[in-house]
């Protein structure tokens, strides 16, 4: 909600040949020097048609003041007060219900865009009219090394899998989203999801037909401290995570599993052993047999590939797994060609 008197101010925008790109960025009591990186790196974009929106989500006196200084700075600038803290969902619903732009660009406020960022996204997006989100590579800011990412993959058959076991999404404060494909699906950040509303977004997206892609381009800096959401709601992170990735399951496959069967594809999720070694297989075969709505062979695959984490996973934590485990007749479908590929490129490729 807003203060009556603190009214959005509506600008009235130059024609200009390219889109016009709404810039969304909430910020609560950000730390002075990283808010600075973050607003100076979208002011000084090359692509100038920008609207940015920021959302001064209940901030102190002296984060406000940060705030108004850049809405008398640049007249591109729309400034947003809400009344109280209302949390980085609902303020970039917020921010997008006051946009312009043909085009949403995610802005964190403690991370940098590189100056051709925009506009390589949005020439993207321009030749590729059937794209809904486009996203970027980043590099760690303390270290200036490329990130690993979030095993993406520009196939959204795999997507459409993989967001059954987690947020395989494009990173967050990368994407630019066509704001048409949005409103035609009536598609917003489902404010329940709190701290884990990218996930959210993407599986909207993806199982409503949308295509998403990432540019194989470092295009922005990802700052990591101990302030930021990841680090300061890890618990509640996952715990919304998990609930997000229940409900793709039961959006995609229905109740085709009983309770003790989750608690079998939970711990296949989590990486833990729950239940006897053919109880799992079993489990695994009816999701192969009931899925009606994933491509089969990617749903195989990647049920494959978890399974093969999680002994990975259980052996780097010093359980010792039964030789079973890998040497029977499910397990060993990962020496298919096709499979050992598809394992190859999520371990070594990470797509």
């Amino acid at each position: 909600m807003l203060k009556r008197a603190e009214k959005v101010k509506v600008m009235k925008y130059k024609r200009m040949k390219e889109p016009l790109v709404s810039i969304v960025m909430s910020v609560y009591n950000e730390n002075e020097k990283y808010l600075k990186a973050s607003a100076d790196s979208i002011l000084n974009q090359s692509y100038q048609n920008l609207e940015i929106i920021l959302i001064d989500d209940g901030s102190c006196p002296k984060c406000s003041r940060q705030l108004e200084q850049y809405r008398r700075k640049d007249k591109r600038v729309v400034l947003i007060k809400n009344e109280k803290n209302l949390g980085l969902t609902k303020s970039l619903n917020i921010g997008i219900r006051y946009s312009h732009g043909k085009y949403i660009a995610r802005m964190d406020s403690d991370d940098i865009s590189f100056q051709n960022r925009i506009s390589e996204q949005v020439r993207y997006m321009e030749k590729h009219s059937q794209t809904a989100v486009i996203g970027a590579e980043v590099c760690d800011l303390r270290t200036g090394k490329k990130m690993p990412g979030m095993y993406f993959s520009n196939d959204r058959k795999v997507m459409e899998a993989r967001l059954l076991f987690c947020n395989a999404g494009i990173i967050h404060s990368t994407a630019v989203i066509r704001k048409s494909f949005l409103k035609e699906k009536k598609i917003f950040y489902q404010e329940d999801y709190v701290k884990a509303q990218d996930y959210g977004l993407w599986s909207d997206v993806i199982y409503s037909g949308g295509r998403m892609k990432l540019l194989h381009r470092v295009l922005a800096g990802y700052r990591i401290h101990p302030r930021q959401i990841t680090q300061r709601f890890h618990r509640q992170q996952d715990l919304i995570a998990d609930r997000i990735r229940k409900d793709n399951f039961y959006r995609c496959m229905g109740s085709v599993l009983t309770m003790e069967e989750m608690k079998i594809y939970d711990g296949l999720v989590k990486m833990e052993m729950c239940g006897a070694l053919r109880e799992n297989i079993a489990v695994i075969e009816k999701i192969k047999r009931k899925n009606t709505r994933l491509d089969a062979r990617t749903l195989n695959q990647e049920l494959l590939l978890r399974w093969w984490l999680r002994g990975r996973h259980m052996q780097i934590l010093g359980q010792k797994m039964d030789k079973r485990y890998y040497l029977n007749r499910y397990a060993l479908q990962i020496l298919w060609p096709d499979n050992f590929v598809y394992a190859f490129k999520y371990l070594v490729l990470r797509k």
